[in-house]
């Protein structure tokens, strides 16, 4: 039994691995470069660039004798073991603001390079020996079912990974497990190796055969170079929609494996359905596939611009997500529509895994080169109503092509006049705006003639980030989320009645805002892991040049530079640091409020920004002084006047301190809320955190 299913079993155990891995490396590294969005599609990227590289040497090994394929995989798989287990190496965390992506890439490669690899070698190679030994048995059928097969362990293993193993299992457990399996994938590799060298179907005299037979046959079956590049051009459509929706999402809420594999998870599972069911001719339909595709793409390009931009998860998760599944399932089962004889096995998964190669290059490494703004989303849904008008051509009758055609063209029409209109909505009164690995940065500027003043926005992603007046009586005072009656602001004022030359250290630049409680002696010290938001701050805001205070900049992540910082005895400590409306996780770790308990002086403050939409952060950080001689408070500031230029922004802020009475102090008497504790909420450690229980 174990002998007939050995192709399976390896390639299953293979491609749960493949995919398992991602979140478990991608995890362990994230705390190193900001927690940003752009880490898991810098990931990706090296994840489909390694899985191309597989595809290409499971192409050029075919070149050889079965005997000599098996041999060479065999020391190829045992060399791999030298990376075991796979745990990223605390000498790759960036020193200083050294170009992330290259820096992940590189340490992605000696971390997991050759085992992933290996991996990404299996399925194609594994499905090439199974063709080969079936050649003349209804066996042979089979082959591409195992390439569903594959796809099916990935989800397995991808679905497990938020829902179980994070659940559950701490970061190091995760990479030692992993490794173990590992070393069980690798015996069974080696073993169907021996059986492909040992087989007398492929014998040397016999494989010599077969080969004839094949180049035979190849010289009959010729493949279009249509059909070529939409093996090439489909996939790179669907890997490129899967991280712009990536990026869409995660940007807003939080860079956690949940909101990584969810989309993953769905764009494996459309190969499944196109290549597995009614015997191995899958459950595409073009017609139907087309018209619910045509509706989806048109919705997310309404999300675009519905609510000014901001459209609520609850809407905006599922219509994105299922919306990538049918774009994906439509480019896929066009694919599989165009599958070749097995012959061509090895260079048809080849020109797949380009297409999702240049898919991500074009996300990850193309679009924040030349795009100040994430424009590949709006870009890919226009790109996909063409092909969809294309794919339309293909539809059996008269009648289906007519109906088909006016459909797209009125999908068409529709998409790009919301993607217009998305693209004047950002112009319009932007002064500038900027991208790079950390996200998307940009100025809005709206005059108010019956204030006589302009008002400048700093907005990162979608979310506001910063306001300024820029009257000369307005541009001194605090707004948005820190005004004098927001917490930080409180405890600010209040700490400066009590002592001169304060010391105050700010994870998060910002445009600066709080800078405007500054006073002549005393020291700010701005932890900041964007440089162009420094360069923002002080170009396109005055709060910086205005400030009386003395500051100074500490560029890279705030915790790697406070590791190697002496302890700097901060009166307050304000962790102010968010991307877009997501959270940096490592910041609000055990580990993390240790670090910071060393950098402020027995009666200083840790300050912690908390207002978001989605998450429900006080109780985290409520349990983390829980076993400490720190207290800690919630101080919730009441909703904005509904005057549009009242600057001011509703907000919440965790006080932590020992000095109880400051936190019992009538300032805070009327505004400061109970932190409701969440039934069985584990302790945030670096090596644990579980968003699900958290979520509003």
């Amino acid at each position: 039994m174990l002998n007939k299913n050995l192709f399976a079993i390896t390639i299953f155990i293979s491609s749960f691995l493949l995919f398992l891995v991602q979140p478990i490396i991608a995890k362990q590294i994230l705390p190193w470069f900001g927690g940003t969005s752009a880490v898991w599609t810098t990931c990706l990227t090296f994840f489909q660039v390694a899985l191309l590289l597989g595809y290409m040497y499971s192409d050029w090994i075919q070149r050889f004798s079965p005997k000599k394929q098996g041999i060479f995989h065999c020391i190829v798989i045992c060399v791999s073991l030298i990376f075991l287990p796979i745990i990223a190496n605390p000498d790759w965390k960036p020193i200083n603001s050294e170009e992330p992506i290259i820096h992940i890439l590189g340490l992605l490669f000696f971390t997991i390079g050759l085992p992933y690899f290996v991996l990404s070698t299996t399925g194609p190679l594994l499905q090439s020996w199974f063709a080969r030994e079936n050649k003349f048995s209804e066996e042979s059928k089979k082959t591409y079912r195992l390439f569903a097969l594959s796809n099916l362990a990935s989800i397995i293993g991808l679905l497990m990974y938020p829902f179980a193993i994070e659940t559950w299992i701490t970061l190091s457990a995760q990479a030692i497990t992993w490794s173990i399996f590992y070393f069980l994938f690798a015996v069974f590799a080696i073993l169907t190796a021996i059986r492909v060298v040992r087989s007398n179907t492929l014998s040397q005299s016999s494989s010599t055969l077969i080969s004839e037979a094949i180049e035979e046959k190849l010289d009959r079956v010729v493949i279009g170079r249509q059909d070529k590049f939409l093996w090439i051009f489909l996939p790179f459509i669907a890997t490129s929609l899967l991280l712009a929706i990536s990026n869409h999402i995660t940007q807003n809420i939080a860079s956690i494996p949940f909101l990584w594999v969810f989309p993953l998870t769905l764009y494996l599972l459309t190969f499944v359905v196109v290549f597995e069911g009614r015997g191995g001719r899958g459950w595409y339909e073009r017609p139907l596939v087309l018209i619910v595709v045509l509706v989806f793409t048109a919705m997310m390009a309404w999300g675009l611009i519905a609510e000014n931009g901001v459209l609520s998860v609850k809407y905006a998760a599922p219509l994105y997500i299922f919306g990538l599944f049918f774009i994906c399932l439509f480019c896929h089962g066009e694919v599989a529509l165009r599958k070749p004889p097995t012959e061509h096995l090895t260079r048809f998964y080849l020109s797949i895994s380009i297409g999702g190669a240049l898919g991500g290059f074009f996300v990850s490494i193309i679009s924040p080169l030349i795009f100040s703004f994430y424009w590949e989303l709006p870009l890919i849904l226009l790109i996909s109503c063409i092909t969809f008008l294309w794919m339309s051509l293909y539809l059996h009758t008269k009648w289906q092509k007519v109906i088909y055609l006016l459909l797209t063209v009125a999908c068409l029409s529709v998409t790009a006049y919301f993607c217009q209109t998305y693209y004047f909505n950002f112009k319009n009164n932007s002064l500038l705006s900027d991208r790079n690995f950390y996200g998307t940065l940009r100025v809005s500027e709206t005059k108010y003639l019956d204030q006589d003043t302009i008002v400048r926005r700093l907005v990162h992603g979608v979310i506001m980030h910063g306001t300024q007046d820029m009257s000369d009586l307005g541009r001194t005072k605090p707004t948005s989320y820190y005004i004098p009656s927001s917490g930080v602001g409180i405890t600010l004022l209040k700490k400066a009645e009590e002592k001169k030359n304060l010391k105050v250290g700010i994870v998060g630049l910002g445009t600066g805002t709080l800078l405007t409680y500054g006073r002549s002696g005393d020291e700010y010290r701005i932890y900041e892991i964007n440089p162009e938001v420094i360069q923002v701050a002080k170009n396109s805001f005055t709060y910086i040049k205005d400030s009386a205070a003395s500051i100074s900049y500490a560029l890279g992540d705030a915790r790697l530079v406070l590791e190697r910082e002496l302890p700097n005895l901060f009166d307050v400590l304000i962790i102010d640091a968010f991307s877009s409306d997501s959270i940096p996780i490592h910041l609000i770790t055990q580990e993390a409020f240790n670090l910071y308990t060393k950098h402020i002086k027995a009666d200083g403050f840790i300050v912690f920004h908390v207002s978001n939409r989605y998450l429900n952060l006080p109780p985290v950080l409520n349990q983390l002084v829980s076993n400490s001689p720190y207290h800690a408070i919630l101080v919730r500031n009441e909703e904005p006047d509904p005057n549009p230029f009242d600057l001011s922004s509703s907000s919440e802020w965790i006080i932590i301190s020992k000095n109880n009475a400051f936190l019992n102090s009538k300032e805070f008497l009327n505004i400061k809320q109970e932190i409701e504790p969440i039934p069985s909420l584990r302790l945030w450690t670096d090596n644990f955190s579980n968003l699900f229980q958290i979520l509003k």
